[in-house]
């Protein structure tokens, strides 16, 4: 009886001490509940001003903060919910924004491919304007040649038209006078035969050509102005004359082969001397005037 009784307190020590640890965990645990109740109200009322409002007219009942961290996590999780929903409608607004994106991009490639070509005909029509200005400057500066062209082949024609007209009075003046000199010639040639040693062969003008045909000079003449007509004869040959006169044909044929025949020629260059200066004068003067021609 004295042991049981001895032992009882002991025991009920323990039980209380362990009764007084279970509940100052409790009380722990109710503390940190708390805790996180009140904060959770704290985090809820930052959303929901008015429910603050609420949780500061209700104090702190434990009750009263259950209810309210409990209604406020049913608001969280609805919240929680429609912000899924909107994340959600944004996902599939930001798919469809890169689709329009991909469209835009596409668009734009066409775009500039559009671009690039109309930069190339561009500067294909530039080209063709530079080449299009080129020919008509061309176009202007061979005008502007064939109308100088124009007025110098106008020009030529009045020049040739002129120097017809001088060709003509010049071969008419020349005519006149070869006519006047033929005659000259005929009485010449006619009376032409006389002296000491005479043995020459004489004929008339021909009836064609109106030239006389040949005079033969066996020993050719004699005088004191012998001399003379050598040094003459021997610078001024008488076929080198520039004449426009019909010359007798036997003069040259004969010339080369028989010297005699020089002192015969001399003589009768002596005696047409008048006339030959006429006609030599008349071709220097034509010449001149063929010679302006080809120049212009």
């Amino acid at each position: 009886m004295s042991a049981c009784s001895f032992m009882w307190p002991d025991v009920r020590d323990q039980i209380n001490k362990k009764l007084k640890e279970a509940l100052e965990e409790k009380a722990r645990e109710t503390e940190a509940t708390k805790s996180f109740f009140v904060e959770m109200e704290a985090l809820i009322a930052l959303r929901d001003p008015s429910r603050q409002l609420q949780g500061q007219e209700a104090g702190g009942d434990k009750t009263s903060i259950v209810d309210r961290v409990s209604c406020g996590i049913h608001h969280l999780f609805n919240s929680f919910e429609h912000s899924q929903q909107q994340l959600q409608c944004a996902s599939e607004c930001i798919q469809q924004l890169q689709k329009e994106k991909q469209q835009l991009e596409k668009q734009l490639m066409d775009a500039k491919f559009a671009l690039r070509e109309a930069e190339a005909e561009r500067q294909k029509h530039d080209e063709t304007k530079k080449q299009r200005d080129a020919l008509t400057a061309q176009t202007e500066a061979q005008q502007r040649s064939l109308e100088q062209q124009a007025l110098l082949i106008d020009g030529l024609k009045q020049r040739c038209c002129t120097l017809e007209a001088e060709r003509r009075d010049l071969a008419s003046m020349q005519s006149t006078a070869a006519t006047g000199t033929s005659s000259s010639f005929r009485s010449l040639f006619s009376s032409w035969g006389e002296g000491i040693q005479e043995s020459r062969q004489r004929r008339g003008p021909d009836a064609e050509t109106g030239d006389v045909m040949a005079y033969t000079l066996a020993q050719g003449l004699e005088g004191p102005h012998l001399q003379l007509c050598s040094v003459l004869c021997a610078q001024f040959p008488f076929e080198a004359l520039p004449l426009r006169t019909p010359v007798p044909s036997f003069f040259v044929p004969y010339a080369s082969s028989c010297p005699t025949l020089l002192r015969a020629r001399l003589s009768l260059f002596l005696y047409l001397v008048p006339g030959v200066l006429s006609f030599i004068l008349l071709g220097v003067h034509a010449q001149g005037s063929t010679q302006t021609a080809t120049t212009h």
